[in-house]
């Protein structure tokens, strides 16, 4: 596990987005294809908007970079500006130059719930598994929607939201009442067989679940506390979010 540290959301963004293509393009030069899993969330955003920087520079070209998202609300329309298709198409895809058939983002209306979960584990492994993952946190300890409760063996399949986390996202619906109660979500399995993890954090606000993920112990009370059992683990944060952290923990400062 490593734990890198800035000054603050937006140094974190710029610097870590510079590793993250560099990371690319030594994948692309390995085995000419890379795939990755991205989040949605407020903790991404700027690292999105300086993915778009990098394209336009010349310094990434997606055309060989297949994804995948963490999660997405069951039973909603992926035009709705609340899906997290939308977020991604809005932060990211739009703006560069990814081919559709490399788009893997879950379906938030599936025809067939249990065959489709099956299908995106299947696919996942038929590519060789995800390269790199990129996480959010949430207040609870939840990464995608795997919510308390969850244990290191699950797999892509619909969950409910918790009361929450619902409570958290209504700040992006009109209302809590207005937040779907479930979502589909990989499951803790599927994110531990990614070959990279990075954990994005930001904020006093996340100061306290980073505590619980890095120092307590390893339990379903808080899902992300698994990504230390990753060999190839990096949280990406800022002094605020790191502001509980232990001062003996071994931090890189950046």
């Amino acid at each position: 596990m490593k734990i890198s540290v800035y000054k603050n959301k937006e140094e974190g963004s710029r610097i870590f987005s510079k590793t993250f293509v560099n990371e690319i393009n030594s994948i692309l030069l390995k085995k000419n294809n890379c795939t990755i899993c991205l989040a949605t969330g407020s903790s991404p955003t700027i690292f999105y908007n300086e993915l778009v920087i990098h394209y336009k520079k010349k310094n990434i070209d997606f055309k060989k970079i297949k994804i995948f998202n963490l999660d997405e609300f069951y039973n909603i329309n992926p035009k709705s500006i609340n899906s997290y298709s939308y977020y991604l198409y809005h932060h990211l895809l739009n703006h560069v130059n990814i081919k559709q058939k490399n788009v893997n983002l879950l379906l938030g209306k599936p025809a067939n719930l249990k065959d489709y979960c099956k299908s995106v584990e299947d696919e996942i492994k038929k590519i060789g598994g995800i390269d790199i993952m990129i996480l959010g946190i949430g207040m609870n300890g939840h990464i995608g929607f795997n919510e308390p409760g969850s244990n290191q063996n699950t797999v892509t399949r619909k969950v409910r939201i918790s009361d929450n986390s619902r409570e958290i996202l209504s700040n992006d619906f009109n209302s809590q009442k207005d937040v779907p109660n479930e979502a589909i979500t990989l499951g803790i399995k599927t994110i531990l067989s990614a070959k990279k993890i990075y954990l994005l954090a930001w904020g006093t606000g996340k100061s306290d679940i980073i505590k619980k993920a890095i120092e307590e112990d390893v339990n379903e009370k808080c899902p992300a506390s698994f990504l230390r059992k990753h060999q190839n683990l990096e949280f990406i944060l800022d002094k605020y979010s790191t502001s509980k952290l232990n001062d003996s923990l071994q931090v890189n400062r950046n």
